[in-house]
């Protein structure tokens, strides 16, 4: 316990995550509160005969019974009907945000916890119940008084003036207690107002930036297949942010009051592509010591979104595309079979039409997913977002930092907009990262490879029935000798180092994965000195 403060209440906290409970007791003992825990519903109301929380923090989603029910019970208890309970939830939508009202809570918190939310909360609803009690102390000390005071009003006029008088003193006690009640459900009001606002903030299409056509085509196209349950294909290179295309329209959708869950396939070891999709049973295989969801069951209502779809196993393939056509599914080592109902978002910088060519990618699984594609243009084709991309990271970095941001330059404006962002928006966002802390007088600083010093190759021969885009694209094969240019660049001021902060992926914002897999198509799979 934080010795530094006296003890401020007792606050016990609901959650089967171990995780979770792990922070929250970190951080509310110091605050200096006394924590109690409980994993689930059931232990939680075993506690409460024997000890009292001022307040409940508890999960929804639980084992056994879950957060709405474990509210209902403990408000059925004369003991219970006096503790505020909050709950923490991942949950957006209204009707569930009605259940917890209905079940008895006093308010509620949005997953991923915010500390410095978690703990207005707390104090809010701890600093109400201490007036309630004030309020019913003082009510039932004036009941005994006036009793008092009444069985002498016989005796004396003199008595009956003092308590008419000590009377009006608690009476404006009361009305300036009540007055402070009401200005505290007038703060919590405008709290509630200003999450809800932060909510919608969130959820619109301010993470895309830009004022491109490009942009505008994008979101036109998020917004026509947001509303519907189609699934969606995102294209497009490394770093454009195909990821936020996934959240927006997700956001948009009639499941965004469902999880949204990511699943990186380049990351997922090749042995446990099933379990990871799909789930286990305890002892399935070795090291399943637990039954285990698998993400199409933590997406159920939701969306799933796959990112690098080009690295799932050809195996697996035929399970992804009946769990897409069926809704069907079992986990490993299970005989039940599960359904679900999950729209799919993929994502992938690979040409899956070259895939299933040779035979990578399966024809029926590509038509099923590829059922709404989206491309989203890489950067060197939105050279209008450039600026607003860059200042937008330039405060990011100066808010992270505690440092100031300084306008950019004409200048470095047009040095930006002239390199051609091989690793595209995340690359950008590492340049004004590096750039923030390297600035010198408020001037930045970049160290770039800009078209006008790439090697001057003649563009490829284009079909007479082919149109061109009237933006600045450079052809394939100049941009392959432009890539390699830079690859080398960051090799050579990385001493050909690929990993770690001060990488060559890192300076190229791709993946080292990515970043390996074009030095083997480029034929540099050694490091460059």
């Amino acid at each position: 316990m934080n010795v530094d403060h006296p003890v401020r209440g007792t606050v016990m906290v609901v959650d089967d995550t171990p995780a979770n409970m792990e922070v929250l007791l970190e951080y509310l003992d110091s605050a200096g509160f006394e924590v109690l825990v409980a994993s689930d519903g059931e232990s939680a109301l075993e506690q409460l005969n024997y000890a009292s929380p001022d307040l409940i923090l508890m999960d929804v989603r639980m084992p056994g019974i879950n957060g709405f029910e474990t509210c209902r019970r403990l408000k059925a208890t004369e003991k219970g009907a006096e503790i505020p309970v909050i709950f923490m939830t991942s949950l957006t939508d209204t009707k569930d945000k009605l259940s917890a009202f209905d079940a008895g809570a006093v308010d509620y918190v949005s997953k991923p916890i915010r500390h410095q939310e978690v703990m207005a909360r707390i104090t809010t609803h701890l600093s109400l119940r201490g007036l309630r009690q004030q309020l019913q102390k003082a009510n039932q000390g004036l009941e005994q008084r006036v009793a008092e005071r009444t069985k002498e009003l016989s005796s004396t006029n003199a008595m009956l003036h003092k308590e008419i008088l000590a009377r009006k003193q608690t009476e404006e006690q009361l009305r300036q207690a009540l007055v402070e009640l009401r200005q505290l459900k007038d703060k919590l009001h405008a709290e509630n107002r200003y999450l809800q606002d932060e909510i919608d903030r969130h959820h619109n299409f301010g993470e895309i930036i830009g004022v491109s056509s490009a942009r505008k085509e994008l979101i036109e196209a998020i917004e026509t297949v947001a509303s519907t349950d189609v699934n969606v294909l995102v294209t497009g290179e490394t770093g454009t942010g195909k990821e936020l295309v996934a959240r927006a329209i997700h956001a948009q959708s009639n499941r965004k009051g469902k999880p949204l869950i990511k699943v990186n396939c380049a990351s997922i070891p090749r042995e446990l592509f099933e379990s990871e999709f799909f789930g286990h049973v305890r002892g399935a295989f070795t090291g399943a010591i637990k039954d285990r969801a698998g993400r199409f069951q933590l997406a159920d209502g939701g969306t799933l979104f796959l990112d690098e779809l080009g690295e799932i196993p050809m195996e697996l393939q035929s399970k992804l595309l009946r769990i897409l056509q069926e809704g069907e599914y079992e986990r490993i080592g299970d005989e039940r079979t599960r359904t679900v109902d999950v729209r799919v978002i993929a994502a992938t910088n690979r040409d899956l039409v070259e895939e299933k060519k040779a035979g990578r990618f399966r024809e029926d699984l590509y038509y099923r997913l590829n059922v709404f594609p989206i491309q989203v243009a890489p950067l060197r084709q939105r050279t209008d977002d450039i600026p607003l991309l860059a200042t937008h990271f330039l405060n990011l970095a100066a808010a992270k930092m505690r440092r100031p941001a300084y306008s950019l330059t004409q200048d470095n404006l047009t040095e930006l907009q002239r390199y051609d962002w091989p690793g595209n928006i995340r690359e950008l966002q590492n340049i004004m990262e590096r750039a923030m802390l390297t600035v010198r007088s408020g001037v930045y600083h970049f160290d770039l490879i800009s078209k006008r010093d790439a090697p001057n190759v003649k563009p490829a021969p284009t079909s007479p029935h082919q149109t061109t885009d009237h933006s600045t694209i450079l052809t394939d094969t100049e941009m392959s000798s432009r890539e390699r240019q830079n690859i080398i660049a960051a090799l050579k001021k990385t001493l050909g180092r690929i990993e770690g902060k001060e990488g060559a992926a890192t300076l190229l914002g791709m993946k080292p994965s990515t970043l390996r897999s074009r030095l083997k198509k480029m034929g540099l799979e050694k490091p460059i000195n």
